[in-house]
Order: C-alpha cells, then structure tokens, then sequence
C-alpha cells in the first residue's frame, strides 16, 4: 500500500520507535496526513500536542481492547521496533515494492529530512540523516528507480548527507 510505504518513510524520518511510537514534525500538514494513514490503517488513540516549536503526535492503545499498539506490532514485525535513530535502516520488504510504493517510502523520508535548494537553473536535493543505514539503505533504493546519489560524511562525523546527482534530478522529481 503506498500509503503505508509514506507512513513508514515519515517514521524513519522524524519518527521514534522506543516506548509510544510517535512523530514530531513542524508541518502541520505532514502532521495531519500521517495522523490520516494511521486513522485509518490502524484502531489506535492518537494525542497530539506541542512540544519545543513542534507538534507532536503518539500513537497509543489499540481502541477497545487491552492488545498491545497495533503500530508497535507491526513496527516489531518489520524489525524496526527499538531502532535508535544513529541506526535506523529501511525495512527489508520495502526493496520488493511496486515503483509507485517505493517513491511513497521515499517521498516520506524527503519530506521529514530532505530538503531542495536554489532555483529552476540550478537545483541541488540532498538527505541528511544520522544513521549511515538508512542512508546507504535509500541509496540503494533510489538507485531501484534510476536515480543516483553521493554520500558525504558531516565533519562532525555525526551527520550523513545523500546527494542527488544533477544527471538524476529530473527522474527524481518525475517519481518523487
């Protein structure tokens, strides 16, 4: 479901998969379109609030029943649960997707961590994240729609960056 695929690339961005899986976005859309997919994917309490600057949602208990979060389940299902975010990586079924699936995945990280800079002449896409994983991992992924990248490492050491090649910004804004 690429709904499901943009769910889960907003986690891996700006989610956490420690305790109450929740989401932190300044967006207030990002907010509402995630809170949506996991209304409707998912019979959990949602709350939100601010928290420094940004909104803040938890998914809570399954509605109706004492079971564990639904998300939490499925989150221990892909064998992203407990992920810290140095070490996040993409799931593995996340490679076997259809296209439109795959671009859903990484539009969700681009959204949360991406960002576009300078103007129609020249344009510069890049990724920063701390976890080298899931860095390498969307690398190999955006290579799965022909769109190639660099890596850098930040001088801090703490910080890595992906970089859309110019050759591939066209494909990557076809399909992202």
């Amino acid at each position: 479901n690429p709904e499901l695929a943009r769910f889960l690339g907003y986690m891996a961005g700006d989610g956490s998969y420690l305790g109450t899986p929740r989401f932190t976005n300044k967006s207030k859309v990002y907010i509402n379109d995630i809170s949506s997919i996991a209304t409707k994917h998912f019979p959990i309490h949602i709350s939100q609030h601010m928290h420094n600057g940004s909104y803040e949602i938890s998914f809570g208990r399954n509605k109706n029943t004492k079971q564990e979060n639904s998300i939490k389940s499925w989150f221990r299902e892909l064998g992203i649960w407990g992920q810290k975010k140095w070490n996040k990586k993409v799931p593995d079924f996340i490679f076997t997707l259809d296209l439109v699936s795959k671009a859903e995945y990484i539009a969700g990280l681009f959204l949360t961590d991406g960002s576009i800079q300078g103007n129609n002449k020249s344009r510069r896409i890049t990724f920063a994240n701390t976890s080298e994983y899931l860095i390498r991992d969307l690398q190999t992924l955006l290579l799965q729609l022909n769109i190639f990248s660099s890596i850098s490492k930040e001088t801090n050491g703490k910080m890595f960056k992906l970089i859309v090649a110019n050759a591939s910004i066209n494909t990557f804004r076809n399909f992202i």
